[in-house]
């Protein structure tokens, strides 16, 4: 299967999160982290209850949980930095450690050091018990293992610098053996103009999220 290469795709669309009560769940998403509701295509109301949400270029898609009995969600739950969650990146781990005190959402703190870069990480629940992280994570910066360029991407580059940054290194390593460094160091320059391309509509979060601030998604 190596041959084939990977899939066709070009982003993360959407996550999906189940439900018990739709009228919660987008409370929790657009006052406490920022998501703005969207037009949902009016098809699937007939089909099945649900809302759109969008921000930080990724959508979450609501769907509300028709399973009778369903024990799960709801459930009070131990907070396990090391289950599945999404993760958002924040310039101000203390601000909104401070608002998830004035909130009263049960939290809990962890810290990464790697390398004398500390990320500091605090995991809360939503109100159907699926995990959420806030994290400076950008701190560390993106290292391939592969050959992207031989370097690692700056962390003080933003989230798109980064990804522009590795698929023109990638372009690089696929098209060329030995590029000169002259033209190694032009393909893999990123212009400043990529972050505030990224910059999206809609208010800025309870927490105080960056925009384009999601990490990464472990469903």
């Amino acid at each position: 299967m190596d041959h084939l290469g990977p899939l066709p795709v070009r982003s993360l669309n959407h996550i999906s999160r189940v439900s018990k009560s739709l009228s919660r769940s987008i409370d929790f998403y657009t006052k406490i982290l920022g998501f703005y509701e969207v037009k949902r295509p009016g098809s699937l109301d007939i089909q099945f209850e649900g809302a759109w949400l969008f921000n930080y270029g990724v959508g979450i898609h609501l769907l509300k949980d028709s399973t009778p009995g369903n024990m799960y969600l709801n459930t009070k739950k131990e907070i396990n930095p090391k289950a599945d969650h999404l993760s958002f990146q924040s310039d101000d781990l203390g601000e909104v450690e401070r608002r998830l005190k004035l909130l009263g959402i049960e939290y809990v703190c962890r810290s990464v050091i790697e390398d004398g870069i500390e990320v500091q990480q605090l995991f809360f629940h939503d109100p159907d018990g699926f995990m959420i992280e806030v994290c400076n994570c950008e701190n560390i910066p993106v290292v391939p293992l592969g050959p992207r360029c031989g370097r690692p991407l700056s962390r003080r580059l933003s989230n798109s610098q980064k990804r522009a940054m590795a698929i023109n290194c990638e372009l690089i390593d696929s098209t060329m053996d030995r590029p000169s460094p002259r033209l190694l160091d032009a393909a893999c320059r990123v212009s400043p103009r990529l972050s505030s391309q990224n910059a999206l509509p809609g208010g800025f979060s309870e927490l105080g999220l960056a925009s384009g601030a999601l990490q990464g998604v472990r469903v």
